[in-house]
């Protein structure tokens, strides 16, 4: 078997192609565990950005006489539907309120 001599010992062939194989799988499984954070993180800032549009209307609700409850589910649902989203809170709190 070949065998390369770094730092005074014998490393054979085989103990290369196995730490290559080990630094691949680390870095999958790295990445693995940390795709879902990167999508939470998104998730987090359309949450914010709706509670922020919503908070919005609100500010100018002296002048309008018009608000939207600050709540869970208007801001998941205008962070899911985005801008339609948000109109759809408004139109739906219009109407039944």
């Amino acid at each position: 078997m070949p065998s390369i001599s770094l730092f005074g010992s014998a490393i054979t062939v085989n103990v290369i192609i196995a730490f290559a194989f080990a630094l691949i799988l680390v870095f999958l499984l790295a990445r693995l565990l940390i795709s879902p954070f990167r999508g939470a993180g998104r998730y987090v800032l359309k949450l914010g950005t709706a509670a922020a549009a919503i908070m919005l209307i609100n500010v100018a609700a002296p002048y309008t006489g018009f608000t939207v409850p600050l709540n869970p589910v208007t801001i998941v649902a205008s962070a899911v539907l985005g801008f339609p989203g948000l109109v759809m809170v408004a139109v739906l709190q219009f109407l039944v309120f």
